[in-house]
């Protein structure tokens, strides 16, 4: 009797973990293939930038920091460029050709406050920054330097469309990759997706955040 009654033990906590790991893996895909549900607790509110590609490089320092935006894993739909000044960091995400960006979500910081899942995959939903675009091929996330260290990671992935003939044709979830093996890195969920290291660049002291010389 206790023998059997062992059994059913083990069967019952067998497919208690079974049940956890499926519903695990059911919310890593979730949170990755279907609408993205944001956390409006994680989201922190950003001033929307008007500033040009050129006005950007213009007022940075040291040579900008660039990603490939991979939509489906391997198609390339465009860049991930990252630069600062004395101020600000600016995160902007360009896609090319007939690709179009209706969402995009950045995570900035520190390795350890990465929103993960039990299993390591992103939950994209609890990522602080995010943007709902009506179909743009450029949008630019401007964060205050104040509360970052010196060094932090950056993850930032996107939900892409492509259209041809004015119709949308397809629709992908896309992640920025630094192709640099030192730098970038896997989730260790088994959920594809990247994130990078990327340290402040020094700023001339001679040079305000403006572009402009000091007098």
């Amino acid at each position: 009797m206790r023998k059997i009654t062992l059994i059913i033990t083990a069967i019952f906590l067998f497919l208690a973990i079974f049940s956890c790991e499926y519903q695990d893996n059911f919310m890593d895909q979730s949170a990755i293939d279907t609408k993205i549900i944001i956390d409006e607790e994680s989201q922190i509110k950003l001033n929307p930038t008007s500033l040009s590609k050129e006005q950007i490089e213009k007022i940075c320092c040291g040579k900008k920091f660039t990603a490939t935006l991979y939509a489906g894993q391997h198609i390339n739909v465009g860049t991930l460029t990252v630069s600062n000044n004395n101020t600000n960091l600016y995160v902007t995400y360009n896609v090319k050709e007939d690709w179009w960006l209706s969402e995009t979500h950045l995570f900035v910081g520190r390795e350890v406050d990465l929103p993960l899942t039990g299993s390591g995959n992103p939950k994209i939903g609890h990522f602080p920054y995010h943007g709902t675009h009506d179909l743009t091929q450029r949008y630019t996330f401007t964060i205050p330097l104040k509360n970052l260290e010196d060094c932090f990671i950056i993850s930032a992935h996107a939900s892409v469309v492509q259209k041809r003939n004015g119709e949308i044709t397809s629709s992908e979830t896309a992640f920025a990759k630094y192709n640099d093996k030192n730098e970038n890195h896997d989730f260790d969920g088994n959920r594809w997706g990247w994130y990078f290291d990327y340290c402040k660049k020094v700023c001339d002291d001679n040079k305000d955040d403006d572009g402009n010389d000091d007098d």
